[in-house]
């Protein structure tokens, strides 16, 4: 186990990333870089235990995961609306009569929505990174290079305390936590699965509206409908990873524990 310190900068503007490490080497690099740092000397810093700081770079690394990810989804709505404005507006002016102000005035709204999403969720990348790159002692790019690793759902079969201490051959310090840990576990995983079931209808109901749209047999207003429910179901699938994965971490931090150690006074 390490003892880390909190408070530790960046330890070069040079050392810039500009492809996304594993989670693993992201993990290794933080633990080199708090080593480096923090002294048994340094009685008035605040330090953590090595589990503590695995959590906090899996939080940061899942939370650049989930938001590249909602970052997208916003992205292709956000081309999904601007069409459909367009395309209305141009009805509109051709005196047609098949498209309405408010129709027009309701595909904007749902555009305006989507572009204060990307907003949200570039910043909130970019906060991660930010956090995840002092804890490496390392910038992270803006614009990242985030490849395969995209976020995916951890393999925790366990829904018990007893049937994971079981199969891990280990006992428990605090025991009462370790249960509240792992009631935010299974509340996690079942929406997990509600979101799974929902994402597969809602990009059906997309596909089925845009087609039809694009077709000339559907209106505004069922595409616009299509959009804000696949925007909602999507953002909120990728956010129910995220909460699965960080509450098993989260449970894993708990178990782990550990005394407090250090680099030796110099």
């Amino acid at each position: 186990m390490i003892f880390i310190s909190t408070s530790l900068p960046v330890s070069s503007e040079t050392a810039v990333l500009k492809i996304l490490p594993s989670l693993e080497e992201a993990i290794r690099l933080a633990r080199n870089h708090q080593l480096h740092n923090s002294r048994c000397s340094d009685g008035n810093r605040n330090f953590f235990t090595e589990a503590q700081l695995i959590y906090q770079v899996k939080e940061n690394y899942y939370g650049i995961q989930v938001k590249y990810e909602q970052l997208k989804i916003s992205e292709e709505v956000r081309e999904h609306f601007e069409k459909a404005v367009t395309g209305a507006e141009e009805k509109y002016e051709s005196d047609d009569g098949e498209v309405t102000q408010s129709a027009i005035t309701k595909l904007k709204l749902g555009l305006s929505g989507t572009l204060n999403d990307l907003v949200q969720f570039g910043n909130d990348k970019k906060l991660f990174q930010l956090r995840l790159g002092r804890l490496m002692g390392r910038a992270i790019h803006n614009e990242v290079e985030i490849g395969e690793r995209s976020l995916k759902l951890l393999e925790f079969p366990f829904k018990t305390v007893a049937e994971y201490l079981a199969a891990q051959k280990s006992s428990a310090r605090d025991y009462f936590e370790l249960q509240e840990a792992m009631i935010e576990i299974n509340k996690t995983r079942a929406k997990v699965g509600l979101a799974v079931d929902n994402r597969k209808m809602t990009r059906a109901l997309l596909v089925t509206e845009a087609a039809n749209y694009d077709f000339g047999i559907g209106d505004e207003g069922d595409l616009f409908e299509a959009l804000i429910i696949y925007t909602h179901v999507l953002v909120g699938h990728f956010e129910a990873l995220y909460n699965f994965n960080l509450s098993v971490s989260a449970f894993e931090r708990i178990h782990a524990g550990g005394a407090p150690l250090c680099r030796a006074k110099e």
